[in-house]
């Protein structure tokens, strides 16, 4: 499992194998209704920047997306498919990938818009994007996902890079049962 903390400064972001300070509580907005676990909807295909991903691989861990609030800091921790994770302070968001403990890749991002039914993230403002984002880009242009309820049991995930020119991953998912977990 991989372990990803983040102490976050100005548009500086610090990685830690450590658990923070849990004496530091922040007031993190997130739509409620997108906690929880979320499944792949149904035989809906689901794509990454390679095409269509197996919906095995999407299903091999924690389901497809799982959201959840941590109460000793009141971030908002979410994954999407096994070693990703995004951490969620306030309005700054860190991506961290990697597997067996290693952080291999990771990306800053932060709160451009959110309502009760969508959140919408890009790349943190002042920072210099990847390489494979389009030259000299800033913030949306960067970088963006959508993490829209489209209703109560359908929550839709993309992620562009590069002024919505090149889809990185569009997810659909379902809500899991509840009742499972009784």
């Amino acid at each position: 499992m991989t372990f990803c903390s983040f102490i976050f400064t100005g548009t500086s972001v610090e990685v830690s194998n450590e658990v923070g300070n849990a004496s530091r509580v922040s007031n993190t907005q997130f739509p409620e209704d997108m906690f929880g676990t979320w499944d792949p909807k149904g035989k809906i295909p689901i794509w990454g920047s390679l095409g269509p991903t197996s919906h095995i691989f999407l299903d091999s861990y924690q389901h497809g997306l799982s959201a959840l609030r941590d109460h000793r800091t009141g971030d908002v921790w979410w994954t999407l498919l096994m070693g990703q994770e995004f951490h969620m302070r306030g309005n700054q968001v860190q991506y961290c990938f990697g597997e067996a403990g290693l952080v291999g890749e990771q990306a800053p991002l932060e709160v451009h818009s959110m309502t009760d039914k969508d959140l919408t993230l890009c790349w943190r403002s002042g920072l210099r994007g990847f390489p494979t984002h389009a030259k000299d880009c800033s913030g949306c242009d960067c970088a963006k996902i959508t993490m829209i309820l489209t209703d109560l049991d359908t929550l839709n995930f993309i992620y562009y890079q590069s002024a919505q020119t090149t889809m990185h991953a569009n997810f659909i998912y379902s809500s899991y049962p509840q009742a499972a977990f009784v």
